[in-house]
């Protein structure tokens, strides 16, 4: 059950996001947000932090709480999120379809390890998959699943998506992803489903994802055309985004 707090942080996430709340302008005063969502204090301030350091707005001494969030362009798809890639696509109003291509069981062997991390001898399952988003072959993503940590995921499950299948049926929670953006000659076989528009290099991104437990138990590569990616993050210096 989601606490009250992150229900809050999530609709005014939206409304802010939706424009009802603009750009530089001041959210509604706490008091007043506190009678709108009908809660305490200290259930607004948490719902504020986390909208503070995702970058969504900033309290400024004596004024207020001011949106410095600004809508970006939805013509590439922006990696900022470490939940289901599905729902980011959901949440920016992006169609996905995910089409498994390749889904085998292998056992790590030393060029494997050297590539993976994963210790030799261990079975890992291998996804191969192509994201459709609009109308579009967009990525081409490869993951290396250990084996007992994702059960007996099918195919299907994959198509879905495989955290929400982690979460739902094996009850396991991403915690840390470390990713790794850079480029290289577009392969043969990533031009077999993808469109690259003329590019001769391919925009990539290497995951390695931990879960709650710091258990390491995905290896990931993904490639897609340089125009269909950007990267989002949020620096913050010098600031005081206490709300407590």
């Amino acid at each position: 059950m989601k606490a009250v707090y992150d229900k809050i942080y999530r609709d005014i996430k939206r409304r802010i996001e939706s424009g009802e709340f603009a750009w530089q302008e001041f959210l509604p005063s706490e008091n007043t947000l506190i009678a709108e969502y009908s809660c305490s204090h200290n259930t607004v301030r948490k719902a504020l932090a986390i909208l503070a350091r995702e970058g969504y707005i900033v309290p400024v001494h004596g004024k207020g709480v001011r949106v410095i969030y600004y809508p970006r362009s939805q013509d590439r798809v922006v990696i900022d999120s470490l939940g289901p890639f599905k729902n980011a696509c959901a949440e920016k109003g992006l169609k996905l379809v995910t089409k498994v291509i390749s889904f085998e069981r292998v056992v790590v062997t030393p060029e494997l390890s050297e590539i993976t991390d994963f210790d030799e001898g261990e079975e890992l399952l291998v996804v191969e998959r192509v994201r459709n988003i609009d109308g579009r072959n967009v990525y081409l993503t490869k993951n290396y699943l250990l084996a007992s940590i994702v059960g007996d995921m099918t195919p299907e499950d994959a198509e879905d998506s495989i955290y929400s299948y982690l979460e739902r049926e094996r009850g396991m929670k991403v915690a840390v992803t470390k990713r790794i953006f850079m480029s290289e000659p577009v392969a043969d076989h990533a031009r077999e489903y993808l469109d690259f528009e003329g590019f001769q290099c391919a925009a990539m991104m290497v995951n390695r994802v931990y879960n709650t437990e710091g258990t390491y138990f995905e290896y990931s590569k993904s490639w897609c055309s340089p125009r269909d990616i950007a990267m989002s993050d949020i620096i913050i210096r010098n600031g005081n985004l206490s709300f407590m």
